[in-house]
């Protein structure tokens, strides 16, 4: 299961602040953050390993419903390997790290101090969702008159899949978090120990990220260069110069027993790598999950495991430095619902049809972070880059929702980008091969410039339409524009009659802020005559919604007897 590539929607791109002169106050006031994120990456993983085990079990339950057989159902508890999570302790100390972190926050430089905490809101949003599904879920099964009276596990499987859901937000929101850190706490200029053991641990977390996006090139290479700095001899006068540092006595040996650890779950992690490249099955392999996912699993507990873990082991090892350095932040594991093969409805003949079919039944048309269950898309986004566009950030906002969307997309689904000022120009028409880390890079290079030549646009956006129909599929142009608009009989035949074809218009209009909306809105016009919708953008939250919620459109369920 290829992860999905990241799109860090909350960065401002436009903004630095990395230094290499912050104190040590702000230093350490980082890493308590990272000590709270980790803390949450300890609960995700237990809930997520309990959560397949209940899955798994949950899939055993509808095979014995079809046998009718006695069904002996337990409540959902987590665990962490063989320990036994305490649920609510676990969360209490959470909420405590959480709670002091605003008293850190406070005595930092205010501009570290306002993105650390965007970051933070961003993360514990998501954070609160995940816990909330957890929490219901323990609540529903422990209620097992309930359980088994819901409509064979729909609240449950629909629970699963919004934890699965939230978790792919989540680890967007991890990626986020460590860039932003980094760039904060800026270059580091560590003594060569030391920076050959945060180099290590670095590479091996590529590795697991490009395995995850099953780019297998790009990790051969990462492995290249982890090989090389792995290489490296930390001779005598290295471990000398090191105990200037801080608590690292050269003849120590615990402090170097510790170093040799990480090198050691390090050189575990390559292995692994290693074995996967060369294409060798060491495990049995489940058909529900394939090769990709299954060791991008393997390898995150390695990196990730409490107490054992190469990202504590560092973390562990860094605290003897008389000056704050950087910690690691854990990986998020990847979570899959695995759909049982049908399911009988009780009293009626109608099947759910697999993982297609019952996540058409969990659709949700307000749900933002999925595309599941929807039609197969045929996007066009016709988007205005006249010089108009560049007053009150109304590009950029347009460029993030874009951004979103390219994130949520579906292997299935096609998207053509078309700019148009003075003329009209495909910029983006995805493909097997494109990736969402390319498209997001040329939606992010987009700039603003001449006068607006809609007519242009939209009649190239038609051709794009009509020769990447899908039958069956959502066909739509998405118009994007601050009202710059001019409209004649030729564009508007052009409209109706697509949409005889079933290529629909919506159309996006970016309100500039107390500017007034003309009585004739040539935007909300064009939506009526192409059957779309008209949409009001304010704020960019306004254009994710509604540009995601244009991709959800829902497909008629068909009972079969």
């Amino acid at each position: 299961m290829i992860r999905a590539t990241i799109f860090i929607i909350f960065l401002i791109f436009n903004t630095s602040f990395g230094q290499n002169n912050l104190d040590s106050r702000t230093k350490a006031a980082i890493n308590f953050h990272v000590d709270y994120i980790n803390a949450c990456s300890f609960y995700v993983d237990a809930t997520q390993h309990s959560l397949k085990a209940f899955n798994k079990k949950l899939n055993n339950y509808a095979e014995l419903l079809e046998k009718e057989e006695v069904l002996n159902h337990g409540t959902l508890e987590l665990s962490y390997g063989r320990i036994i999570i305490d649920h609510k302790k676990q969360l209490a100390l959470i909420s405590q790290k959480y709670d002091s972190l605003a008293f850190v926050r406070a005595n930092l430089p205010i501009e570290a101090a306002k993105r650390l905490e965007n970051e933070l809101a961003h993360y514990q949003q998501v954070f609160n969702q995940l816990k909330s599904i957890v929490n219901a879920l323990m609540n529903f099964t422990a209620d097992k008159v309930y359980f088994f009276e819901d409509i064979r596990f729909k609240r449950a499987y629909s629970l699963l899949y919004a934890y699965e859901k939230n978790l792919r937000t989540l680890y967007i929101l991890n990626y986020s978090f460590s860039s932003t850190i980094t760039d904060l706490f800026g270059k580091e200029e560590l003594p060569k120990a030391l920076d050959r053991a945060k180099n290590l641990v670095a590479l091996s977390k590529s590795i697991i990220f490009q395995i995850g996006q099953g780019r297998n090139d790009k990790a051969g290479t990462i492995m290249t260069k982890w090989q090389q700095e792995y290489d490296f001899h930390i001779s005598l006068d290295h471990r000398k110069n090191l105990e200037k540092y801080g608590d690292f006595p050269y003849l120590e040996t615990s402090q170097n027993e510790e170093r040799k650890s990480i090198d050691e779950h390090s050189k575990l992690i390559y292995r692994w790598a290693e074995k996967y490249l060369k294409g060798e099955e060491l495990f049995v392999i489940e058909e529900k999950y394939d090769r990709s996912y299954r060791f991008e699993e393997l390898l995150i507990d390695i990196f990730n495991s409490q107490g054992v873990g190469i990202a504590e082991k560092y973390n562990a090892y860094i605290q003897r430095s008389n000056t704050p350095i950087l910690k690691i932040v854990n990986e998020v594991p990847p979570f899959t619902v695995v759909f049982p093969d049908e399911i009988k409805l009780p009293d009626e003949n109608a099947t759910w049809f697999s993982t297609e079919g019952i996540k058409q039944l969990l659709f949700d048309q307000n749900d933002i972070n999925t595309l599941d269950g929807a039609l197969t898309n045929n996007m066009v986004l016709l988007i205005d880059v006249s010089i108009s566009m560049r007053y009150h950030e109304k590009l950029d906002k347009l460029k993030n929702s874009i951004n979103y969307l390219i994130n949520v997309l579906r292997p299935q689904d096609k998207l053509t980008v078309i700019t148009y000022s003075g003329k009209a120009k495909k910029v983006i028409e995805t493909s097997a091969l494109t990736t969402k880390e390319e498209l997001i890079s040329v939606i992010n290079s987009l700039k603003t410039s001449g006068k607006s030549n809609g007519k242009a646009g939209l009649q190239m956006a038609y051709r794009e339409a009509v020769s990447n129909f899908i039958y069956g599929g959502n066909n739509r142009i998405i118009l994007a524009s601050d009202g710059m608009f001019k409209i004649d009989k030729q564009l508007t035949n052009l409209i109706e009659q697509n949409l005889e074809n079933d290529i629909y218009l919506s159309t996006f209009h970016y309100i500039t802020p107390k500017g007034k909306i003309p009585k004739k809105d040539i935007l909300k016009q064009l939506s009526e005559i192409g059957g779309g919708h008209y949409s009001q953008i304010h704020k960019e939250t306004d254009a994710i919604n509604a540009l995601v919620t244009e991709s959800k459109k829902k497909p008629i369920l068909s009972e079969t007897p």
